[in-house]
């Protein structure tokens, strides 16, 4: 065999062994994408039922409201979290398996979250949020002799109050006293205690106004009892 063939053989078996490293290798990346499943990707908090894909719920606006999900992967590196096809206007963070929403006007919002494993292979959540503004808190009371100082000492109580939106945030955070005494003597206090003891200065009926304030600033109506001291 001369040299010319044998060069010729040489180059034509390096070929042949690029060939097949090269198949190979695109043989083992396809088996490893088959066998690939999509992150395992739910909602798991927050919602009516778990392991849901779509969260459908209503959020005041301008109050951070919280999400819980769960993203599972087989790969030592987590899969990569993006949000897409938003509509309306509003803040959020995806972190520690939390979405974080602040929306910021009346409406619905939506948006897309899509992980995606390092093959490619992803899994998607959605979320429709209907937004709304503050509701108006609601003030409720009673009061009672006491006689614990004095035999004209009462006691008012509005714990009894509550704010319409609760469970979206809402909350009371102060409440307004006006006492006027049988002879028209007017004592008023804003205060964040749901009771206060007040002493009266002389026997008759008296009158109670009060009103209690949420944590957006909004008033409720005032409210009137009465109590024979």
């Amino acid at each position: 065999m001369n040299a010319n063939n044998f060069k010729i053989r040489r180059i034509s078996l390096l070929c042949g062994l690029a060939f097949m490293v090269a198949a190979s290798s695109c043989h083992r990346e396809d088996y490893f994408y088959e066998i690939d499943d999509a992150p395992l990707f739910e909602w798991t908090a927050n919602v009516s039922d778990l392991h849901l894909t779509v969260l459908t719920d209503s959020v005041k606006i301008s109050h951070l409201q919280s999400y819980g999900f769960r993203c599972h992967d087989v790969h030592v590196k987590a899969p990569v979290l993006a949000l897409a096809d938003t509509t309306g206007v509003f803040d959020c963070e995806l972190a520690d398996s939390v979405l974080k929403i602040t929306v910021a006007n009346i409406g619905t919002v939506n948006g897309t979250i899509t992980a995606t494993d390092i093959y490619g292979k992803s899994s998607e959540l959605s979320f429709q949020l209907l937004a709304f503004y503050n509701t108006k808190p609601v003030a409720k009371g009673s009061a009672k002799l006491i006689k614990n100082l004095s035999d004209t000492e009462a006691e008012i109580d509005l714990s009894q109050s509550y704010d319409t939106d609760a469970n979206k945030g809402g909350g009371i955070e102060q409440y307004e006293y006006k006492i006027t005494s049988p002879s028209d003597i007017v004592y008023s206090v804003v205060t964040p205690l749901s009771k206060i003891n007040y002493i009266f200065k002389e026997k008759g009926l008296a009158t109670i106004e009060f009103r209690v304030c949420d944590n957006d600033g909004e008033w409720s109506e005032w409210e009137t009892i009465y109590i024979k001291i």
